[in-house]
């Protein structure tokens, strides 16, 4: 009985002992940092508010020209005939439809233009991470938005940034 006793003792010392060892290898990145200050990730955020801008851009004048025509026949609502005026209220509301689909093609554009840039730093990343892990003996590497809670000497988002910076500078999303 002793003896047993003795046994699960070890075993739980050892179990315990193995998991201590084990959370050493276990490491946290933050991409929204990374995003914001890593060169490629600031190169990322200017060729996405570049774009951006270029279609607000566009959109606003769509809709500045809608608003034009918009104001122009509501002072000839009392010239035109009813037969005239509703030709161009249904032309009015062809260009309305045409600029709310511009609006959600813009959306469409951008958000693949984000998916696509993520997808391009994450390529750049990968093998960064990888040979961080093999060299700093981590088993596992975590974003920052899948945890609960973490000590922050596991957080190596610094670490990586200085990495990235010395490795990719620019990347260019329209390719």
């Amino acid at each position: 009985m002793h003896r047993k006793t003795q046994i699960i003792k070890i075993l739980i010392f050892f179990l315990i002992f193995n998991g201590v060892s084990n959370a050493q290898n276990i490491a946290f990145i933050d991409m929204e940092i990374i995003l914001k200050n890593s060169k490629i990730g600031i190169s990322i955020n200017e060729q996405i508010d570049k774009k951006t801008k270029n279609g607000q851009k566009n959109l606003k004048q769509m809709e500045e020209d809608i608003r034009k025509k918009d104001s122009q026949l509501n002072a000839q609502k009392n010239i035109l005939s009813e037969e005239e005026f509703k030709k161009k209220l249904k032309l009015l509301n062809t260009d309305l439809q045409n600029y709310q689909r511009s609006v959600q093609e813009n959306r469409n554009i951008i958000n693949n233009y984000k998916i696509s840039a993520t997808s391009k730093l994450l390529k750049n990343l990968k093998p960064i991470l990888a040979e961080y892990s093999i060299e700093k003996n981590i088993s596992v590497i975590f974003q920052k938005k899948d945890l609960i809670i973490a000590k922050n000497s596991l957080n190596i988002t610094d670490d990586i940034i200085k990495i990235l910076n010395k490795k990719v500078t620019k990347i260019n999303l329209d390719e």
